[in-house]
């Protein structure tokens, strides 16, 4: 309806969209997009957050009718109360969204996913030397082997496989290079970049994801689509997730309202919006659902949502006039 408007608008000369010059358009943006609401896994971090079992089926279902794609519901190996959930949530009937579950490389925590019926698994590790030398304790072939490892394991079990790469806007071009093609080769459907501590610049995000589209074996690059994960502690978590469609990406994690741990990730109603209007890139979404579904995670989450938050906050069509342009 609302590309419908400004259509018109443009049609009868009475604005003018350089969104739609030509030469502004991006040569890698993709037709259509499909968004992958991490809202259960990231917001749930958030402090004093807490969701019960029928708030969050609740939430699952309005995701669901809104058109988004895939819906991570947790991480089952985090606890016997989250895989019972897991398990739970999986038996409910979904018509578009697929449900995916949070693995780390493990046989034991895959385990925890296949328990609970989950049919695509996200396995997620980093790989730089910050990560794997102080946190993990553990060698670069050591995480290579357990990557390989568990994807073929989810694989062996019928499940499809994604693979997220942790902080990987902080690991360097090569690594990056190698861990996706063995979780590619050991098949991993979708490969994902996360920006963990939101920490690129939009331009930085390009050249990023370029060099990493380009830089894979032309089988993985033309089979394996790739995904973004962008954190908002800049407030950049959205034109980064932007940035990243403008190089073809086509797999958005976003959250409702932004919600999450910290600054969250990228808010899903902006990131769709801004695609659908001044991308023209279709994300599935019912747009006419998007503030719905916020209302019902503000009143889940007991975290109210800014006043003057784009797109859902309940001021952006209010002001004061205190003078009049002349």
């Amino acid at each position: 309806m609302r590309k419908t408007i400004f259509k018109k608008l443009e049609a009868q000369g009475l604005i003018t969209n350089y969104n739609r010059l030509r030469k502004n358009l991006p040569p890698k943006l993709p037709k259509k997009v499909y968004i992958w609401d991490e809202t259960f896994r990231e917001a749930l971090k958030a402090p004093t957050v807490f969701l019960t079992y029928v708030e969050q089926v609740k939430l699952a279902k309005l995701m669901d009718e809104t058109g988004i794609s895939i819906i991570n519901v947790g991480f089952p190996a985090l606890s016997e109360g989250e895989k019972h959930n897991v398990k739970r949530i999986v038996n409910e009937t979904f018509k578009n969204a697929t449900l995916t579950a949070s693995a780390q490389p493990t046989r034991e925590s895959v385990g925890a996913c296949l328990e609970c019926g989950i049919k695509e698994v996200t396995i997620e590790t980093p790989f730089n030397q910050l990560n794997l030398q102080y946190r993990l304790k553990v060698t670069k072939q050591q995480t290579l082997e357990k990557t390989v490892e568990a994807i073929g394991h989810a694989r062996e079990h019928g499940a499809n496989v994604n693979f997220t790469l942790i902080d990987g806007t902080r690991t360097p071009l090569e690594d990056i290079l190698q861990i996706f093609e063995a979780a590619a080769s050991a098949g991993a459907k979708k490969l994902v970049i996360a920006d963990s501590v939101g920490f690129m610049r939009p331009l930085s995000m390009r050249y990023l994801l370029a060099r990493v589209r380009d830089g894979l074996p032309e089988k993985v690059r033309e089979g394996v689509p790739l995904s973004v994960h962008c954190h908002n502690d800049f407030g950049l978590a959205t034109a980064n997730t932007l940035a990243a469609v403008e190089e073809g990406v086509t797999f958005l994690h976003t959250c409702v309202a932004g919600f999450g741990e910290r600054a969250g990730i990228a808010p899903f109603e902006e990131v769709v919006t801004a695609l659908e209007l001044l991308y023209n890139v279709d994300t599935g979404v019912d747009l006419g659902r998007v503030y719905r579904l916020a209302q019902s995670a503000e009143k889940a989450f007991a975290l109210p949502i800014q006043f003057h938050k784009p797109i859902i906050g309940d001021g952006i069509f209010a002001h004061e006039v205190k003078y009049h342009h002349q």
